[in-house]
C-alpha cells in the first residue's frame, strides 16, 4: 500500500520564515565581517601612513644635517650652520609637507678640534623626527714633498706617499717655466701628454705669465693620490728650463679641496708676495714661486719650505703654511738675493668635515 505525505500551508510558511531568517543572519555576519575588515584595513593604512611619514621626517632631518655639514665645510660658522637660523627658533607651518629646521646650534670645546653640535627637526605633515649630531674637521697635516728640474720638453721626478699617511689626501703640483719667444707651457691634452702622477691625470688649476720677464707658473692638483711611489710627469710644448715641486697633505676636503680660488701675482724686485684669504678655519696654504735664476730665494716668515730647484735661467720653489686660525689673509713671500722678475701663486686647502655622534632624539 502506498503512503502519500502532504505538506500543509502552515509548514510551508514556517520553512519560508526560517530561510528568510537564515538569509538575514548571513547578511548580518557578512556585514559585520566587512565592517571589521574595513576597520582593520583603515587601521593598517593609518599605521602605514604614520610609519612612512616618520621615515620621511627622519630623512628630512638627515638632509638638514647634511646641509649643515656642507655649509660648515665651506666656512659657515657653527651659529649659522643652517641658514637662516630663526632666533628664537620659529615653529614650522603645520601643513609643510617636508622640511627641516635647526633648533639649537652650539660650538662644543672637546679634546682636539672644536666641534659644532646641532639639533635638527624634520617634519612631514604632522610627524616630526629629531636628530642631534656633531660636525668636526680633520686637521690638515703635511705628508710629503718632492721636486725636480729639466732643460728639455719633459720634466719628471719621483714622489712618495708613505703608508703612514693619513686619509683624505690632496697632491698640489707647482711648475715654474722660463719662457722665450716659443711660449713654452705645460701640455694639457690627454691622455698621452697630459700632466700626471703615476697613471692619474692632474687637474689644472690656473697659470700666470710675467708680462715682460719670461717666467710662467702653473698649478695642478690631484684628489686622493694613492699610497706609494709614483712619477710626476710634466710635458712641455717646447724645450725649456723648468722647475717643479709637489706637496701631499692629508685631512683635506675631498669634495671641495680648494677653499678659495688660486691666487696669482707677479712683479720685479727682491721680494715676491702673494696673498690668499681662506674662508674656512684651520685651512692650509701652498705656494709656488717662479723667478729668474740669477737669484736665490729665502722662504718668508711663518712658512715652511717644501722644495726648491734651479736650472739654467729659472728658479722654482714652494712652501706651506698652516693651519690658519682664525680665518684671514695669509701672505706667502720669498726674499730674493737680487732683483729679478717673478711670478707667485698660492692656493688654500679646506679641511675635511665629518659627522659624529649622530643620535635620533
Amino acid at each position: 500500500m502506498n503512503s502519500v505525505f502532504h505538506i500543509g500551508p502552515g509548514l510551508m510558511r514556517q520553512r519560508g520564515v526560517a530561510g528568510l531568517m537564515a538569509m538575514i543572519f548571513l547578511l548580518v555576519v557578512v556585514s559585520l565581517a566587512a565592517v571589521t575588515l574595513l576597520s582593520m584595513s583603515s587601521s593598517d593604512l593609518h599605521d602605514t601612513t604614520a610609519q612612512n611619514e616618520g621615515i620621511a621626517a627622519l630623512f628630512a632631518a638627515e638632509t638638514g644635517i647634511e646641509r649643515a655639514s656642507e655649509l660648515y665645510s665651506t666656512g659657515t660658522p657653527c651659529s649659522a650652520a643652517l641658514l637662516p637660523l630663526p632666533t628664537p627658533a620659529a615653529p614650522m607651518a603645520i601643513n609643510t609637507r617636508a622640511s627641516f629646521q635647526s633648533t639649537t646650534t652650539a660650538p662644543v670645546s672637546l679634546a682636539g678640534p672644536t666641534r659644532c653640535r646641532l639639533q635638527v627637526v624634520g617634519r612631514v605633515g604632522k610627524t616630526t623626527r629629531t636628530i642631534q649630531a656633531e660636525l668636526g674637521t680633520t686637521p690638515i697635516a703635511f705628508v710629503a714633498a718632492s721636486g725636480g728640474t729639466t732643460n728639455s720638453t719633459s720634466l719628471t721626478w719621483s714622489h712618495t706617499i708613505p703608508a703612514t699617511a693619513g686619509a683624505n689626501r690632496v697632491l698640489i703640483v707647482g711648475v715654474s717655466i722660463r719662457r722665450t719667444a716659443t711660449a713654452q707651457q705645460v701640455l694639457l691634452v690627454p691622455p698621452i701628454v697630459a700632466p700626471r702622477y703615476g697613471a692619474q691625470t692632474l687637474t689644472f688649476l690656473n697659470f700666470m705669465n710675467h708680462p715682460t720677464g719670461g717666467v710662467r707658473v702653473e698649478l695642478f692638483y690631484l684628489v686622493n693620490p694613492p699610497i706609494g711611489t709614483a712619477i710626476v710627469v710634466i710635458n712641455l710644448s717646447a724645450a725649456a728650463d723648468a722647475s717643479g715641486g709637489a706637496v701631499t697633505l692629508s685631512g683635506v676636503n675631498q669634495v671641495t679641496p680648494m677653499d678659495v680660488a688660486a691666487v696669482f701675482t707677479n712683479g720685479v724686485g727682491t721680494t715676491s708676495s702673494v696673498t690668499v684669504t681662506p674662508v674656512t678655519d684651520n685651512a692650509w696654504v701652498v705656494d709656488t714661486l717662479g723667478s729668474r735664476m740669477l737669484a736665490t730665494a729665502t722662504v718668508g716668515p711663518g712658512q715652511t719650505q717644501r722644495w726648491s730647484g734651479s736650472i739654467g735661467a729659472i728658479l722654482g720653489a714652494g712652501s706651506t703654511e698652516g693651519p690658519k686660525t682664525p680665518v684671514g689673509p695669509v701672505v706667502m713671500s720669498w726674499t730674493l738675493s737680487a732683483s729679478q722678475s717673478w711670478v707667485a701663486a698660492a692656493v688654500a686647502l679646506r679641511p675635511h668635515v665629518y659627522v659624529l655622534n649622530w643620535v635620533e632624539m
